[in-house]
């Protein structure tokens, strides 16, 4: 099933973009933003009920996955990216119908919850909330999308490098195994993913590409936090390790805004929150 936008690539990779670094691809995607996708493209996050950790086992986490693609052709969706943690998941998906998506979801949902139910002995809902979604407005948005998604267990500190996370589209896209007919969905064809993908989740890690939903001046931000002049300060003298977890897990700041602002390094910053 492709639509006619999956041939985006064919223009927009054109030329000098195959020759262009990290940050001019960033320059590039964000002159198509204006573009607007039609409303196609979802991303969806699901969590566990009062964040409990319900993959916090490869026995669920394999269940969960395994019901994903179960689901997929009977519900005519494509699957263009997605990651399982300890307590959410996030799925970037393409459908041409919306009310696919929630048949999509209810029946992973309700088949996991099931199976959770049973092998937990408990019973209850499993999941808070039925899911999250968010439409995906453009082709930034989308290739921001999927870093972001691909580089979840990386901000948590579970891996170093996304391709060492077992439970993500991240190594189905190297390997190729991901399917043509996600990558035109996505970069517009092999070659166009070839040329990118890798940059696009290193720019990431650098944060290139973390405020993908909205521009936040973070320096701003943690000062208010603070409220305290941090000038000239030492973390490891100054702060308790706790106040950056807090930052980090409370207040979802970005490890790399972290590091710049208190100036440590990222396996400083790992460390703490780890």
């Amino acid at each position: 099933m492709f639509c006619k936008e999956a041939l985006w690539g064919e223009k927009l990779f054109r030329g000098q973009l195959l020759l262009l670094k990290a940050k001019e691809i960033v320059l590039i995607l964000s002159r198509t933003s204006r573009k607007n996708l039609k409303a196609n493209y979802f991303h969806i996050m699901v969590q566990g009920v009062n964040k409990e950790y319900i993959f916090n086992t490869d026995k669920y986490m394999r269940k969960y996955h395994e019901l994903i693609f179960f689901n997929l052709k009977k519900c005519n969706v494509n699957l263009l990216a997605y990651c399982i943690m300890n307590n959410h998941a996030h799925l970037l998906i393409y459908t041409e119908n919306i009310e696919q998506m929630s048949k999509f979801m209810k029946s992973v949902d309700t088949a996991f919850s099931m199976y959770y139910n049973q092998n937990q002995n408990r019973v209850g809902v499993v999941f808070r909330n039925r899911f999250e979604s968010e439409t995906i407005k453009d082709r930034k948005h989308l290739i921001n999308c999927i870093a972001y998604i691909h580089n979840n267990p990386v901000k948590v500190a579970m891996v170093v490098h996304p391709s060492e996370y077992k439970y993500s589209s991240y190594n189905s896209y190297i390997d190729g195994t991901i399917g043509e007919q996600i990558i035109n969905l996505t970069f517009g064809s092999k070659e166009n993913c070839i040329k990118i993908f890798d940059e696009i989740h290193k720019n990431y890690n650098n944060g290139d590409f973390i405020d993908y939903i909205e521009n936040i001046d973070y320096n701003k931000k943690l000062k208010e936090l603070i409220d305290i002049d941090m000038k000239g300060m030492q973390l490891s003298k100054k702060m308790p390790h706790k106040f950056v977890k807090k930052l980090y897990f409370e207040e979802s700041i970005p490890i790399s805004k972290l590091c710049k602002f208190f100036n440590l390094s990222r396996y400083e910053v790992y460390k703490i929150i780890k």
